[in-house]
């Protein structure tokens, strides 16, 4: 099981909002009481009762959260260009490339960006300790991958329809493919 939910939260506390669409997406595939959230030493929250993982992220006026019953890491990001100091700090050479000829290099740095960020968030390294710049994504193939983790799949969308072009990245080590649903209050 690989689900993600998507929430507007506009003019809302983006970090509650999560929490509470976590809550109530938790309570009712389970049907019981979310179990409490830990945090391990470099801060990736977990559930007391690891029977299933999350993960959390929001932009913009959107909040996400994925819930499977393997580990999992999310991260999404608003298209927006960045500066070439951010490209030359985050991207490796041979993504410098690919981010070079792409049709919209906004986009592609977005999906450099939310695919290491997802990675970090799935291995609870952090940014600072995964050394992000060594973390080389190759996006030529029919899905991301990362060398030397064939053990894990990638997800990379780009979210159009209502959500203000957003990129999506998904890591797990799950065959499930991930399950999207937009939710409304």
């Amino acid at each position: 099981m690989l689900k993600v939910y998507a929430m507007s939260v506009a003019g809302e506390d983006r970090h509650l909002a999560a929490r509470m669409l976590l809550r109530w997406k938790y309570e009712e595939l389970f049907s019981q009481e979310m179990p409490e959230i830990l945090e391990s030493e470099d801060g990736k929250p977990y559930f007391a009762d690891a029977s299933c993982y999350f993960s959390i992220s929001y932009t913009g006026d959107f909040c996400f959260v994925a819930i499977s019953d393997t580990p999992v890491g999310l991260d999404c990001e608003k298209i927006r260009s960045v500066s070439s100091d951010a490209v030359v700090r985050i991207l490796s050479p041979a993504e410098w490339r690919q981010y070079s000829s792409a049709k919209d290099p906004a986009e592609m740095f977005m999906r450099f960006w939310t695919l290491k960020e997802a990675y970090c968030k799935f291995s609870g390294l952090g940014i600072v300790k995964s050394k992000i710049r060594h973390t080389e994504f190759d996006l030529t193939r029919l899905s991301p991958y990362l060398s030397g983790h064939e053990e894990l799949r990638f997800w990379c969308r780009r979210l159009d329809s209502g959500l203000s072009d957003v990129v999506l990245s998904l890591c797990s080590n799950s065959m499930h493919r991930p399950e999207f649903y937009i939710v409304e209050i």
